[in-house]
């Protein structure tokens, strides 16, 4: 339902001052239209929109009139966020629940359970990414390559914060990435338990070349971040450490780089996705 607002009104206020830190919360604000669309393929619940006249004639045809379409000028959307913003339209979204399995969970007993399930041959895990640009866009990587489960560590971060869902083009959303805890226990059992090998991306001295791999039909792929990497507890862990060999006046790539190029890899062995997909 179309409904016009000034810039004061109180139905707002989730999304004023949006570029300033905030705390927890059941509430996440996505930018864009194409980003909108995408979740609503995803079954995201939505709880309001806020845009311009022009993407209110859209948005009217695709959601149900009970969710509110908030309608202002740009000049006004800038105000209200405290920003220049030219993609027209946002929208206040419910954040997926840790505990609803399918999206996030800290049950590691329960996503075991999920990923024996559904038989699947690829995982890929984040630990230490302080960036959410770089976090979100591991994740669109992973599903662009059709990677069963995207782990996200406590030590990372929020994969599902905005500036992550915007990187990620909203496939955090889609059901597979999961923030987790207890990293090094959820790895002992991916292997001992769903007979997964594990692959710990590092430039070190013991790395094998990527060209060089022999990839086992489970495979868990560690990243990390570009300056420390994976702790140490996390690398003992490894099966097999791998690096991408580069020009030597270069030491690292980002990690959204380097988990592309060894995904890619990775897909020639076969469907990185689960064999029901």
């Amino acid at each position: 339902m179309r409904i016009a607002v000034g810039i004061e009104d109180s139905r707002l206020e989730r999304y004023r001052d949006l570029a300033k830190a905030r705390g927890a919360d059941r509430y996440e604000v996505i930018e864009g239209g194409l980003l909108i669309k995408r979740l609503r393929q995803f079954n995201v619940e939505f709880v309001s929109l806020l845009c311009s006249a022009q993407w209110a004639k859209q948005f009217e045809v695709l959601f149900p009139p009970e969710i509110p379409l908030y309608v202002l000028q740009k000049d006004g959307i800038d105000s209200v966020l405290g920003f220049k913003f030219h993609r027209g339209c946002l929208a206040l979204v419910r954040r997926p629940s840790y505990s609803k399995l399918g999206y996030g969970e800290r049950n590691n007993d329960g996503l075991l359970s999920t990923i024996a399930s559904e038989r699947t041959k690829t995982v890929v895990v984040a630990s230490q990414l302080s960036d959410p640009v770089n976090v979100g866009t591991l994740i669109r990587n992973a599903a662009a390559f059709g990677v069963g489960q995207c782990l996200i560590d406590e030590t990372c971060a929020d994969p599902f914060g905005r500036k992550a869902t915007r990187a990620a083009m909203g496939y955090n959303y889609d059901g597979r990435t999961y923030r987790v805890g207890k990293l090094q226990d959820l790895l002992t059992k991916l292997r001992s338990e769903c007979g997964f090998r594990i692959y710990a991306t590092t430039p070190g001295s013991k790395s094998v070349e990527l060209s060089q791999v022999q990839w086992s039909m489970r495979r868990v792929l560690l990243f990390g971040n570009e300056g420390s990497g994976l702790s140490q507890e996390t690398l003992e862990l490894a099966d097999q450490c791998i690096s991408i060999p580069m020009a030597a006046a270069v030491d690292s790539l980002n990690v959204s780089s380097s988990a592309a190029i060894i995904l890619y890899s990775c897909s020639l062995s076969g469907n990185n996705n689960s064999d029901e997909k």
